[in-house]
């Protein structure tokens, strides 16, 4: 079975031929992750560092974040009012805990969160 491996990379840009989607996309990373526009059907984000967004995200199915070893934030509410976010689901890999929290969906009635982190984390939803 193929494993992500850990990337030295703080942005990733995702391109899609016509407008595509892509199915589920799956990140770890070693260090901060920025997100940029993305459309898929489910996305996975592994990280040691904060992980935050930079462009509109539009994720049909779950969005799950991991903090990976180290304690970090998450800032999803940049273009949050464009966002289009399913669920997201918050948990840790080893020592990795998650402080603050900040998730922001156009629809906030529909997305749901749940986390599965050791320390209760601060959510804030706008």
């Amino acid at each position: 079975m193929w494993a992500p491996r850990q990337t030295p990379f703080g942005v990733v840009n995702f391109a899609s031929v016509n407008t595509g989607t892509f199915d589920a996309v799956s990140i770890k990373q070693t260090g901060a992750f920025d997100l940029t526009a993305l459309t898929a059907n489910a996305l996975t984000v592994t990280a040691s560092g904060n992980i935050t967004q930079s462009r509109r995200s539009s994720i049909t199915g779950a969005t799950t974040l991991k903090a990976d070893t180290n304690t970090i934030t998450v800032d999803l509410k940049t273009n949050g009012t464009n966002n289009e976010l399913n669920s997201v689901d918050l948990q840790k890999v080893g020592t990795g805990l998650l402080s603050t929290v900040s998730v922001t969906d156009k629809d906030t009635q529909r997305t749901g969160s749940r986390s599965a982190a050791r320390a209760r984390p601060r959510r804030t939803r706008t």
